[in-house]
């Protein structure tokens, strides 16, 4: 059986000083870029042919690295392999609700049209 909590009775580790205080600050730091880092881009467009990729609609494949790509560029060109990695193109997930409030997408758009 599992002591509750208060049992437990963990202390917080106690920092001092100026090393206390740096260490507070270089904590808070790494949690806040990993809370900006976290989300996808959600790139808004075919880097291919730059049609509109909503982020709250299926329909658009990325790789690794995010290169984004809509599902008609895949089918007709790229057979599922990113042309710029040379990666796995795989369905990119949907983010809806609060998710597109709290990270929103990008407005970034990357157009490489392929000859």
């Amino acid at each position: 059986m599992r002591p509750a909590l208060a049992e437990l009775r963990i202390e917080p580790i106690k920092r001092g000083g100026l090393r206390g205080r740096l260490f507070s600050w270089l904590v808070c730091k790494r949690l806040k870029w990993q809370s900006e880092s976290m989300a996808l881009d959600m790139r808004p467009g075919c880097e291919r042919c730059d049609r509109d990729l909503p982020p709250d609609q299926p329909g658009a494949l990325m790789c690794s690295f995010e290169c984004t790509f809509c599902a008609d560029c895949n089918e007709t060109t790229f057979k599922g392999t990113c042309p710029n990695c040379g990666g796995a193109l795989v369905p990119r997930p949907t983010r809806t609700g609060a998710a597109l409030d709290n990270f929103p997408a990008s407005t970034k758009r990357i157009y490489k049209p392929i000859d």
